[in-house]
């Protein structure tokens, strides 16, 4: 990530003597200016993720700059005839891998003494995959509903290093193979790959939008936006952009459209990844010489733009350790602290273990090949980590085992939708009259329960689960921004439970949505309206239905974050305010003015779980109630959630 040219001065240059800086041949200072708005933007995103929502486009920056230095060297060495395919790995090898090596260490270190091992084993999987620079593709594996939050992985951000390393790989590689192609002619190939790749990207966004995220296929267009800039300019040497001015003004309308109206919810990259790729071209087409430019080129944007590789590379892991130290939560205070943390590491790695090997003027084949062998031990050690479940024999593992074993307690058969039909599991009863379990994980959760309840006696009831993780059974409401997933969207799999529950054979139905999930959804509030009179329409034909409330929920529920990280926290996690609970669950009115309008029987899990002052995280010995914020974990629904009972009692 965050490429240099080659031919800039030795950059310790720069807090000595600006001028000589940018005096040099090929360098330009506002580009490491736009790396420091890139990197700026990326951690003040994982910082304060609600303040700057799209902030996470300083990524896309990131790539499209890296894609035109890259093939601006290139080029240039393919010019002068000096193109080595070794040589540039070497100055790859010799740029990357000492902040990384360190960073991954310092990461398994922490981990050995801190992490459960669950948590150990992932972040093993993920060093591994980092030193083989294909972490994008563990993390589009380990992506999924019920996974571990992207919040508590520490190397969660390399997924960027992976796609630009694996770039490396390819476009040297296509440009060698190249050799013989005049300027013009490479330039039509890199197009066709270039809008293959964004065309995969639109194709793909809503129906696998993992895939789409992490993936290089996906990705590369962005890169090689970069590399069709320093293609054209490599062809039209000299040639400048008319009004300068005007197209940097509008390049930075462009960035900060995406910086304040992308959410988590907006389909990206897709359209979306377009506008901060648009604003890297013209930010870099336009330079050096507007207003503009020279404000990027000043020194204190260099100097953070200098140090913005290993800047990136240490905050996430600092944000992330810091927040699982404070049981799931940073306060804004901690949050700066760790980005100034993290400046300090940046600094003082990029001036006495990044210049220092990088520029070294000896021994740089066995500098190259100990950092190799550094690399390959590092991903070999995570790898036995992995291999190994992280180490459960370790006094941290061992101590929070339950907790450990909690955060993997789910148990349902599993979902499936092909756009019309909804998989149903069913627990047979004395008789064929059913009862009809819908909704979304929420209902999954109380599974456990029932199989238990019906293995001791069966009921007289057949009881039927048609469920689907993160679709709520209310009607007309869609994932944002991505109304394909799954197929048909979930207004479909509404469609799909709705049939079911007109058949004769059901007489009670039971529904449990996680609803405060779906009340940021379009179209909530006129779905929970038709909901209503749906259940009114059931509940007057004499049908019972039963509703329950969202459970207890919050960070001190999920069992990572009720392990003790640091020996000098003891900060109490068993009880919560019972009013702290009641302040989360937003969507109550809502619930409570559809049991009002359609007579349905109100199941309450706070008034079953809690008393009138706090709810307990922990079951009487002190083992997890949750598996993660908002879900029972399948050993305690099984002996203590009674309160789906009532639901299957003749």
């Amino acid at each position: 990530m965050l490429e240099s040219d080659d031919n800039q001065p030795h950059p310790a240059a720069l807090f000595l003597n600006k001028d000589s800086v940018n005096q040099a041949v090929n360098y330009r200072a506002d580009i490491d200016g736009l790396r420091a708005v890139a990197v700026t933007l990326v951690l003040l995103y994982h910082a304060f993720p609600h303040q700057i929502p799209g902030g996470f486009v300083g990524v896309d920056l990131f790539f499209v700059i890296s894609g035109y230095l890259i093939t601006g060297i290139l080029l240039r060495e393919r010019q002068q005839g000096t193109f080595s395919i070794l040589r540039f790995y070497q100055r790859r090898i010799l740029r990357i891998f000492p902040v990384l090596i360190l960073v991954l260490f310092s990461c398994f270190v922490y981990g050995w003494l801190t992490l459960m091992a669950s948590e150990f084993a992932q972040l093993c999987t993920l060093i591994a995959a980092s030193a083989s620079f294909v972490a994008n593709e563990a993390l589009r594996e380990q992506s999924g509903y019920f996974d571990f939050a992207s919040s508590t992985k520490p190397l969660l951000h390399l997924w960027s290093l992976g796609i630009e390393e694996q770039f490396y790989l390819i476009w040297p590689a296509l440009l060698a193979l190249t050799a013989a192609f005049s300027a013009s002619r490479l330039k039509s190939y890199a197009w066709v790959l270039l809008i293959l790749s964004f065309l995969l990207n639109l194709f793909f966004v809503h129906q696998f939008p993992e895939t789409v995220f992490y993936s290089i296929p996906t990705r590369f267009w962005e890169l090689m936006a970069g590399g069709m800039l320093a293609l054209d300019q490599f062809e039209r040497p000299g040639c400048r952009m008319r009004r300068p001015i005007v197209w940097a003004t509008i390049s930075v309308v462009l960035l900060l459209l995406p910086v304040c109206l992308i959410t988590p919810d907006s389909a990206f990259p897709g359209w979306w990844a377009a506008l901060p790729v648009l604003a890297a071209m013209g930010l870099i087409a336009t330079g050096p010489n507007t207003p503009l430019h020279r404000m990027l080129g000043a020194r204190w944007p260099v100097a953070l733009g200098l140090i913005s590789y290993p800047l990136y590379i240490w905050h996430w892991p600092i944000l992330v350790f810091l927040r699982q130290a404070e049981f799931g939560y940073a306060t804004p205070w901690l949050r700066l602290l760790a980005l100034f943390i993290s400046l300090i590491l940046a600094w003082l790695s990029y001036r006495w273990i990044e210049l220092p090997i990088r520029f070294a003027r000896h021994h740089r084949n066995t500098i190259t090949t100990a950092l190799l062998v550094l690399m390959l031990a590092i991903g070999i050690t995570g790898w036995i980590g992995r291999e190994q479940d992280g180490f459960p024999d370790r006094p941290q593992a061992m101590r929070y085992t339950d907790q450990d074993d909690a955060s993997g307690d789910w148990n349902y058969p599993g979902i499936g939708f092909d756009g019309i039909h909804l998989k149903t599991h069913r627990i047979l009863g004395r008789t064929a009259h059913q009862i009809l379990f819908l909704g979304d994980s929420h209902m999954e959760q109380f599974w456990p329960r029932l199989i238990h309840l019906y293995a001791r006696h069966p009921g007289q009831y057949t009881l039927v689960f048609a469920t689907y993780d993160g679709c709520p059974f209310i009607p007309g409401l869609n994932r944002p921004a991505a109304p394909e997933v799954p197929a048909g969207g979930c207004a479909y799999v509404y469609q799909a439970a709705l049939a079911l529950a007109q058949r004769p054979e059901v007489v009670r139905i039971v529904i449990d949505n996680y609803w405060e999930r779906y009340q940021s959804w379009p179209g909530f509030n006129q779905g929970m309206i038709a909901l209503g009179q749906q259940l009114q329409t059931w509940t007057e034909n004499g049908r019972p239905v039963f509703v329950l409330a969202s459970n207890p929920s919050g960070r001190f529920f999920v069992p990572q974050n009720q392990v003790q990280r640091l020996p000098f926290l003891n900060r109490q996690t068993r009880l919560v305010p019972r009013s702290q609970i009641e302040a989360k669950r937003t969507a109550m009115p809502w619930v409570l003015a559809l049991i009002a309008r359609s007579h349905a029987q109100l199941i309450d899990p706070v008034d079953e779980i809690c008393d009138d002052q706090v709810c307990p995280t922990v079951d009487d010995n002190g083992d997890p109630i949750n598996k993660d914020a908002n879900h029972f974990r399948a050993g305690w629904a099984e002996d203590e959630a009674d309160l789906i009972d009532q639901t299957v009692l003749p």
